[in-house]
């Protein structure tokens, strides 16, 4: 089995690397600027079980590359992980529009281009899985977050759509909505203000990312076989 994960390098995507390794997947992930971490990686689970690939997936020809790396000619691909992103927050009347058109461009469209690059070649092997890391903030619209937010929940509708649409070619597609996650992304977060935030957590604390990752690889694996276009909420009861 073959996989492809964006933004593999650490965090959420690593624990989705290295658990997809554990489910017995080749996996090809990306990663933009930490090239350490990813050579880290690769070293760690095996240079025959993953592979790295440097690629901006808001440039169209890193991920041509990409696609070429993993499918050549007449290669196939099984998964697709659409996790990389970034986030710019700021109050909405304080945002500049770069700031905005940023995160829309690299966590919406990024993964689309991902997406579309890939999805007719499982269209064609007439079989796939496509998950999309979404967020609670998609569903849920934290404050200082407009530009994430609505990145995210238009990976939730492009979910949806792309199911109903994928659904005759034996493709599978799926979202994943984490909460409050242990990443260097919540480390950035003052402590007080993490405090106040877990108050509103059913389980009084942030998830570890093999905890999304578990999740990501049920979704993939046979047990999640009749779910499609629909977005799981792994957020320790914030919702």
């Amino acid at each position: 089995m073959k996989a492809v994960v964006t933004g593999g390098s650490r965090g959420i995507g690593r624990a989705i690397v290295e658990e997809l390794v554990r489910n017995g997947y080749q996996v090809t992930f990306t990663y933009n600027s930490r090239e350490q971490e990813a050579a880290e990686l690769v070293s760690s689970l095996g240079a025959d079980k993953v592979s790295a690939v440097k690629c901006a997936i808001t440039d169209a020809n890193d991920v041509n590359a990409l696609y070429e790396k993993v499918c050549g000619t007449d290669g196939s691909v099984d998964l697709l992980v659409n996790n990389a992103g970034v986030t710019k927050d700021n109050y909405f009347a304080l945002m500049g529009m770069d700031a905005f058109e940023t995160v829309i461009d690299t966590n919406l469209v990024g993964s689309a281009r991902v997406t579309q690059r890939f999805i007719k070649k499982m269209v064609a092997q007439k079989s796939g899985t496509i998950i999309n890391i979404s967020s609670i903030g998609g569903i849920m619209g934290p404050e200082g977050q407009t530009n994430y937010a609505a990145s995210k929940a238009g990976l939730i509708a492009l979910t949806k759509s792309l199911a109903r649409e994928m659904g005759k070619y034996n493709i599978r597609v799926l979202a994943v909505a984490p909460g409050f996650v242990k990443t260097d992304m919540y480390a950035k977060i003052p402590n007080q203000m993490k405090v106040k935030q877990l108050e509103a957590v059913a389980l009084k604390r942030p998830a570890e990312p093999a905890e999304i990752a578990s999740v990501v690889g049920f979704l993939a694996g046979p047990g999640a076989s009749y779910m499609t276009g629909t977005t799981v909420v792994v957020d320790g009861g914030l919702s």
